[in-house]
């Protein structure tokens, strides 16, 4: 189009006056453009991609219909873009639905946010559910009020209709509403994912056999389904991918200190499981554990709490050990490189974790195990026990395949001897960067002088050090005078990296980060010409030791971060 016809144009327009000839001029000059000539169908798929985008009072609908008249009669003939039904104000709920005719709907009903009279809420979302036949997402969030006992209707209207092309159903209620969820899930022949939050249903109905994930989170305690109910659906869903169960199920009474046997020795196979997710009691977790078998899941999180004595720790930490070693069962000494870590603290608990490094292309395709044991209710009585419970836990990781290995515990009293580190050592041997904090310093750094000096990596007849291929060492919030005796950090310390150095000559870079070290115990490290030494930080040693409270000018005369 040539610029001389928009020049006219608007010359034209600068001398006009009448509001009505202006709009209509400007029209035309709009339809000059490009853009107003692309074809309909052109448009629509244009804005099909802006489905999803804007928010729940400014959907991107609204602002495509209101830019001209052309854009407007594109968007008018595009139903995806009316599929994400508003419901404020009112009167959008039957525009978006006559609009979006028969295209694949979305209905997201958050009754928490909504100020509308209970009258007009119940007709607009009645108005929307009676499109079941043709909803693929629907999400209710009851909030936490009772809509003045208008929200028992809502849910009501779930069962109503066909939800034939149903894919995803979330529900979410609180502790404070009672409303019970009447099931249709079986109705949905094609629903893959469910979330059920803080609801009451009848779990002994049947569910969708197709589905793929299935969440439920904060079931309140009178409403949460039997191990058998929990059992019983999980054997219909073969096809499962994603499972969560957090603090879902009804498990055993507190009473019970150990679990009975097997009522059915058959065990469930979810062959297709790639994520599991349990969170609750010890023994509930351990139960729904032992009767799994997921041969190729990829992700698994366990966060099991207990409120009773060691014997039960023990008993349980066997039973998740087993879990662990089999989902690692594949993964191969030669196979992707992984990060892995335990870390203790009286508020956390004792987490172990184990990824593939985030670098590697076939870490998608590679098992990660992220556990917590929170028995940190608890009062400790044997530490000796404790860091015998650790080290079985970190002896089923793929510790072979470790770059990177952190050992983390805030508690003076949460550590592991340097017997049981003797067990792990041998198998980091591809560990490049190794991070210790607090007291598992004490025992692992023992550990790590012990094997040398009693030449134990050398029995193999492989002429390795222990952590061959170690470049970088870091340790945070330690006492290098404590233990008193030969186990002292600063003597294990000293004397493991000597040793390891008479090995193979490898130069490291040392790191001591909030630590209690004198100005002599860092000069003769230094001294030993092991590699970088680089000491920052003011002292924090979790109550191990002299006093955290400060430094003298000696000691802080070592901190100028200052390396070799």
């Amino acid at each position: 189009m040539s610029t001389s016809v928009f020049d006219d144009v608007d010359r034209k327009l600068r001398l006009l006056t009448d509001p009505d000839r202006i709009r209509v001029l400007k029209s035309y000059r709009n339809s000059l453009t490009p853009v107003s000539r692309l074809p309909y169908f052109l448009l629509a798929d244009i804005f099909a991609f802006l489905l999803g985008s804007g928010n729940a009072h400014s959907p991107a609908c609204l602002y495509v219909s209101h830019v001209c008249r052309a854009w407007r009669d594109a968007a008018l003939q595009c139903p995806l873009l009316w599929v994400n039904i508003l419901f404020h104000p009112p009167e959008w709920t039957s525009i978006m639905l006559d609009r979006s005719r028969t295209a694949p709907l979305t209905v997201d009903i958050k009754l928490k946010f909504w100020v509308l009279p209970p009258d007009a809420l119940i007709k607009s979302v009645r108005l929307a559910l009676s499109h079941m036949h043709h909803i693929r997402y629907l999400c209710v969030d009851l909030g936490d009020g009772d809509g003045d006992g208008q929200y028992g209707a809502v849910l009501s209207l779930l069962a109503s209709g066909s939800p034939d092309i149903l894919e995803r159903v979330k529900i979410s209620c609180t502790a404070y509403h009672r409303s019970h969820v009447q099931p249709f899930f079986d109705k949905a022949p094609r629903l893959r994912t469910l979330e059920l939050v803080g609801c009451h249903t009848d779990w002994q109905l049947p569910f969708a056999s197709n589905l793929t994930s299935l969440v439920l989170k904060n079931i309140p305690p009178d409403s949460r389904p039997s191990m058998d109910d929990i059992f019983s659906i999980l054997r219909r869903l073969s096809n499962l991918q994603n499972l969560a169960l957090f603090d879902a199920t009804q498990g055993f009474p507190r009473t019970v200190v150990t679990l009975p046997p097997l009522q059915d020795p058959a065990p469930i196979n979810l062959d297709h499981l790639l994520r599991l997710s349990i969170t609750g009691h010890l023994l509930d977790c351990i139960n729904i554990v032992r009767h799994l078998v997921v041969p190729h899941c990829q992700l698994v999180a366990l966060d099991a709490k207990m409120h009773r004595r060691l014997p039960e720790i023990t008993w349980a930490v066997t039973h998740f050990a087993a879990l662990i070693s089999t989902i690692f069962s594949r993964v191969d000494e030669r196979d992707v490189p992984y990060v892995g870590s335990i870390c203790q603290s009286p508020t956390q608990g004792t987490m172990i974790f184990a990824s593939p490094t985030p670098l590697s292309p076939e870490a998608p395709n590679k098992p990660t195990v992220k556990a917590i044991l929170g028995w940190y209710h608890l009062p400790l009585e044997d530490p000796i026990a404790n860091s015998s419970l650790c080290r079985d836990l970190l002896l089923c990781l793929p510790l072979e395949n470790l770059q990177h290995f952190e050992a983390r515990s805030t508690s003076a009293d949460l550590t592991i001897e340097g017997t049981d580190w003797l067990q792990v050592l041998p198998r980091l041997k591809r560990v490049e960067r190794l991070t210790l904090m607090g007291a598992f310093a004490y025992g692992f750094m023992n550990g790590f002088h012990h094997a040398h000096v009693c030449n134990e990596p050398l029995l193999s007849g492989t002429g390795l050090p222990v952590l061959p291929k170690l470049i970088s060492l870091s340790i945070h919030n330690a006492h290098f005078s404590f233990p008193l005796g030969p186990p002292e950090l600063f003597s294990t310390v000293k004397g493991g990296l000597a040793r390891r150095r008479s090995f193979d000559g490898i130069m490291l870079g040392i790191s001591l980060e909030n630590c209690h070290i004198t100005p002599q115990q860092l000069a003769d490290l230094r001294a030993l010409r092991l590699g970088t030494i680089v000491c920052t930080g003011e002292p924090e040693t979790f109550g191990i030791g002299e006093s955290d409270t400060g430094s003298s000018e000696d000691e802080d005369s070592g901190r100028d971060g200052v390396s070799d």
